[in-house]
Formats: C-alpha cells, sequence, structure tokens
C-alpha cells in the first residue's frame, strides 16, 4: 500500500520513494549564490546528518503503521481532514532549473489546494515577538493584500506570522500556513484553534512527513519552502538575528520579490542593509499600491497546448 493517497484514492507514492526521501537523498545539491554570496542555510536537508536521517525514517514508519491512507485525525476530537501529496510542480506549474534544485521532492497538504495553483501570493513574515506597532503594521499591510484578492502567506509561527493569519481570516481574504511541522501538527499550541480554522478553511502546507514534530532544523528549510510558493516575501519586523533571513535570501535566489517595511529598513540592520544592497526594495504607503498593481500571479500553462 501507499504512504498516503488523496481522498478520492488517487495519487500514491510508494514506500521505496518515501524511504529514500526519509534516508536523505539530498536533491538540494548545487550551486547557492545571488552574485558570489553562498546563501546556503547550514544543513542543506532536513535528513543530511545521521541523525536526522533517522529522525526522519521513525517517523516514516511510524506513518506506515498508523495513518489511514489519505485521512488523519487532527487534533479536534470530531473532525477528520483529508490530507493529499503533491510534487511541487503539480502545484505551482513547471518549475525553472533554480526552483527545481531546491524544491522539497513532496508537499503535504490539507486544505483547499487550489490556492497554490492560482491567484497571487505573499508572504507576511516577521518576528515572533511583535510590538503593538508592528502588529498594527501588518493588519494595515494584510488588510490592503486581501483587497486586491492576494492570498496571504505565514508560517503559522508566534507574532507576525499569527497576526497576519488572523487578520486575512478577519477582513475575509484567503491564507495559507506553511509548517516547520506534519500538517496533523499545530506549532505552538496556542495556535491550536487558528491551524483548525486554516486547516479547514484555507490550507496547511509541509513538506515534512505526518507526525513530524518541530524540530529546530525544519523551520529555516520551512522558510525556504515558503518562499518557493509565494510571489513576493515581506518582511514586516525582526531583529539582528532573526530567522526571517533565511526566507529573505532564498526569496531573492528564487527571483522573488523581497521588501522591508519602510519602519524595518529604517532601523538599518547588518542583514537589511546587506538585503538592500542585493535586491530587497523598501514598502512604504507611497508606493504599496504601485507594488501590487506589478505584482504578477504565476503562470501555469500546459506544454502540450502551446502553438507556434
Amino acid at each position: 500500500k501507499s504512504l498516503m493517497e488523496s481522498g478520492d484514492g488517487s495519487g500514491s507514492i510508494s514506500r521505496v520513494t518515501m524511504l529514500g526521501f526519509a534516508l536523505g537523498r539530498d536533491t538540494t545539491a548545487g550551486d547557492r549564490t545571488v552574485r558570489g554570496r553562498d546563501l546556503s542555510p547550514r544543513g542543506s536537508h532536513p535528513s543530511s546528518s545521521p541523525l536526522g536521517r533517522c529522525q526522519h525514517l521513525l517517523l516514516l514508519l511510524a506513518a506506515l503503521k498508523s495513518h489511514t491512507p489519505g485521512r488523519f485525525k487532527a487534533m479536534y476530537r470530531d473532525e477528520t481532514f483529508d490530507a493529499q501529496h503533491f510534487a511541487p510542480a503539480e502545484l505551482l506549474g513547471p518549475l525553472n532549473d533554480v526552483e527545481r534544485k531546491f524544491a522539497p521532492e513532496l508537499l503535504y497538504v490539507v486544505g483547499d489546494d487550489q490556492l497554490l495553483t492560482a491567484g497571487r501570493r505573499v508572504s507576511v513574515v516577521g518576528s515572533r515577538a511583535a510590538s503593538l506597532d508592528a502588529t498594527k503594521r501588518t493588519r494595515k499591510l494584510v488588510k490592503a493584500l486581501v483587497s486586491e484578492n492576494v492570498t496571504v502567506v505565514s508560517g503559522l509561527a508566534a507574532g507576525i506570522d499569527t497576526v497576519a493569519h488572523s487578520a486575512a481570516i478577519e477582513f475575509g481574504g484567503r491564507t495559507i500556513a506553511v509548517l516547520g511541522t506534519g500538517v496533523d501538527r499545530a506549532y505552538p499550541r496556542s495556535n491550536t484553534g487558528l491551524h483548525r480554522e486554516i486547516a479547514k478553511f484555507h490550507a496547511a502546507v509541509s513538506q515534512f512527513p505526518l507526525g513530524s514534530p518541530p524540530l529546530r532544523h525544519h523551520f529555516p528549510h520551512r522558510n525556504k519552502t515558503m518562499a518557493l510558493i509565494s510571489d513576493a516575501t515581506v518582511i514586516v519586523a525582526a531583529g539582528e538575528r532573526s530567522g526571517t533571513v533565511h526566507q529573505a535570501w532564498e526569496a531573492l535566489r528564487l527571483g522573488r520579490d523581497l521588501l522591508l517595511l519602510e519602519s524595518l529598513a529604517s532601523r538599518r540592520f547588518t542583514w537589511t542593509e546587506e538585503l538592500l544592497r542585493y535586491g530587497a526594495e523598501v514598502l512604504s504607503d507611497e508606493n504599496l499600491k504601485t507594488w501590487l498593481d506589478s505584482l504578477r500571479e504565476r503562470v501555469i500553462f500546459d506544454e502540450a497546448e502551446l502553438v507556434f
């Protein structure tokens, strides 16, 4: 039997394929530079170390033993959600060479997978310790995105991520949570209710197998995946040593728009100054509308239908 199948019984992946992933076949090897700068986070793959491989293998074996294909019991006693898995290109369309090298092998999705196939998507990310001003700025930005029918992407973390998801829902928009755990786990636990709402009415996405815990090395890779599925990344607020930097460099490496709120850029951190030198832009009240008008949706087409 396959590890998982979609709810209608279509689509499966073999144990052999998943074991290969769990044992750490590194598909992320290759050039990791932008203008000569090495953009590789330490540890090129979640399972690049012997310990990581063991952890992924144990998670896979547990999934094979305990999960009903295509469905899992979420942490809500009276509800069951369908889980599906896709190759990234099945959702995002054909990947270019740079995207293909660094994309995860699989994306597990709960909820509306159409949010990953159509429309514009913008990541809104920042500090886990959001100030009142940063919270207000996040809500203002998300309201503007929702008004332009842009799907808000974030990581379900405490702070800016939580504000971004919550504001998108409040303002009647759509949101995608990209997780550093399996899609059947909420982290932090305080976001259990928000995770449930997103899984039911929006979309939760992860590159990690069902049941995966919130291991520290998952989150830089989660941030890279968030950059991949988004058309742009906006950083609202972050400190000098913020993990958000992983996503920022990945967005630039992928050729995505990277924007820093004016209030953040004015703080002149070492990393913000470097990002601006490498192509990030400052987002302000004055240029927000112009930037949104220029933001283009990823075009997905069938090469078989292409006529010369």
